[in-house]
């Protein structure tokens, strides 16, 4: 029997994203030539502007939300746009998907960048984690806990995978773990949005083979 797998975050890359944007959507610029406010990426998003970014905005939605669009120096032509953390269990993360679905249609000839896959349980089976044991190693960070192989350092363009306390994060009155599968840049051959469900054997192998545990990703 497979576990029900989400789509909690996808990032998605083009030439530009501002002309797709109406005027219900405001940007305001963090780093970009002349400005540069890094106060204000880490208030909204929690995190610093890192280096490699030449370019980094801050889409405001009608309905609250707000969505990193950005820039970086190895490929200053592309535009990267995330949505992050739309299977929440927070009004945030309603809200934010309720926005991707609202610029579905012109995002679906924009390429999938990374893809997030999350798998909730009460508490994720023992057995799963001697899995991932058995090929990786654990890295500690705050309420996260990182499977690293030897090669991986810190970051790497192809898989993270990380297990946390869902319930910590989103405040919930129940238990509640996460397993979650990040694919990142180089797991994906120029895929557009409109054609995301082609990855999913892939994505659904890819899990079954880090971790023994088999997995039916749910459609957006």
């Amino acid at each position: 029997m497979s576990s029900r797998a989400f789509i909690d975050s996808i990032n998605f890359k083009n030439c530009t994203f501002e002309n797709i944007l109406d005027d219900g959507f405001i940007i305001e610029d963090v780093k970009t030539i002349g400005v540069f406010n890094p106060d204000r990426w880490r208030e909204e998003f929690g995190k610093k502007t890192t280096r490699n970014m030449t370019e980094a905005k801050i889409i405001h939605t009608a309905n609250g939300s707000v969505i990193p669009l950005k820039r970086h120096s190895a490929n200053q032509s592309i535009q990267i746009i995330e949505f992050a953390g739309i299977s929440g269990y927070t009004e945030k993360s309603k809200l934010l998907k309720d926005v991707l679905f609202e610029l579905k249609e012109k995002l679906n000839d924009s390429h999938i960048h990374r893809i997030d896959i999350a798998i909730d349980m009460e508490k994720i089976p023992r057995s799963i984690i001697n899995e991932l044991l058995e090929k990786r190693t654990p890295f500690q960070y705050g309420n996260t806990t990182y499977f690293k192989t030897c090669k991986e350092k810190k970051t790497n363009q192809h898989i993270d995978i990380k297990h946390y306390n869902k319930a910590l994060t989103d405040n919930l009155s129940y238990p509640l773990e996460r397993l979650e599968f990040c694919f990142k840049g180089q797991y994906f051959q120029k895929i557009k949005f409109k054609d995301i469900e082609t990855l999913f054997n892939k994505m659904q192998k890819g899990i079954k083979r880090f971790s023994g545990l088999s997995v039916e990703i749910q459609s957006l």
